[in-house]
């Protein structure tokens, strides 16, 4: 299937997702092969296509959060900016559909390229692999991250399970941006509060009143983005393994290696002057994000301290 063209994802919103699709919606040609998952707000199912590649159909469930348009339209920017920089799977196909039918449930549907893993599972089962591969998943990982963080699209939702592998050649990349944990703002010199970027504007708010000549606003606000996803994401690491410990078949010291980029958030806090690690940490208590740790990590493991401490942002 041909990919669409992600970097217009704002004009297609308008010409291309709104439009009403019959029947399933599915381009014509593709076959069912199995259901992979369901979660909370959608069912994810495999299918291959006329060319015999296998692509991902992910569909709305009843209540899924992207009944409404606007919420839609929203998880469709964000995912696409995702695309367009190469943290997120190659979109092919997308569309909205208002209303149930027969054959559709309402909501947003996204045809995307395929993983044959996520992370979390790789953790948990298949950790010697891990181990092999870890100088390579780090590296990809924290690229992502980066190039997510300078086109100012940031998540707070960044987790094993929201990480897609593919190995020979080793590939990951993330899904999962709806609109709850999802944000896009650039850095607007006037510092106006955008409703639908709470997080963001609250950042950019912490940026500008703690820039100096050498770290102007525009870049502190995106150094804050990229070390909150990189600390918020190890933390769940962490999280995982420890949960996880007992199905975990490796050495102790071998487990102190799957957290793939502990060593990186290590030293981004040796590197992290005092004066921004409380930057940090006033981020990190925002209600929003606040609440999302507690999600993960539990009530008590939902501090700034514990938190640093998971995901490794200590000297």
């Amino acid at each position: 299937m041909q990919a669409l063209n992600s970097s217009d994802a704002s004009a297609y919103q308008r010409r291309g997702l709104i439009a009403q699709r019959s029947g399933t919606g599915l381009p014509p040609g593709l076959k069912l092969v199995r259901l992979l998952g369901k979660g909370a707000n959608n069912s994810v199912y495999l299918y291959r296509t006329r060319a015999d590649e296998l692509v991902v159909v992910r569909q709305p469930r009843k209540g899924s959060d992207t009944r409404r348009l606007g919420n839609a339209t929203w998880e469709f920017r964000n995912t696409a900016i995702a695309t367009s920089v190469g943290a997120a799977p190659l979109l092919f196909d997308a569309w909205y559909n208002r209303t149930r039918t027969s054959k559709q449930r309402a909501g947003l549907h996204i045809i995307c390229g395929f993983y044959s893993k996520d992370v979390h599972t790789l953790l948990v089962k298949d950790a010697h692999l891990v181990l092999s591969i870890q100088k390579e998943l780090s590296k990809q990982t924290i690229s992502h991250i980066r190039a997510m963080a300078n086109t100012c699209l940031f998540c707070y939702d960044l987790k094993p399970s929201n990480m897609v592998f593919n190995n020979a050649p080793i590939d990951v990349r993330f899904i999962d941006f709806g609109r709850d944990f999802c944000e896009w703002r650039p850095y607007c010199s006037t510092n106006e509060p955008v409703e639908r970027a709470p997080v963001l504007s609250y950042i950019q708010t912490i940026a500008d009143e703690n820039a100096t000549p050498r770290f102007p606003g525009k870049e502190l606000y995106i150094d804050l983005m990229y070390t909150i996803m990189l600390i918020l994401l190890s933390a769940n690491i962490e999280q995982v393994l420890e949960e996880n410990s007992h199905d975990i078949r490796c050495s102790y010291g071998q487990r102190a290696k799957l957290n793939f980029i502990a060593l990186e958030v290590t030293h981004l806090r040796r590197s992290t002057c005092q004066t921004h690690v409380k930057l940090v940490q006033k981020i990190l208590r925002h209600p929003d994000i606040r609440e999302t740790l507690k999600h993960y990590l539990g009530r008590k493991n939902g501090g700034t301290k514990r938190t640093f401490m998971k995901s490794e942002f200590i000297r």
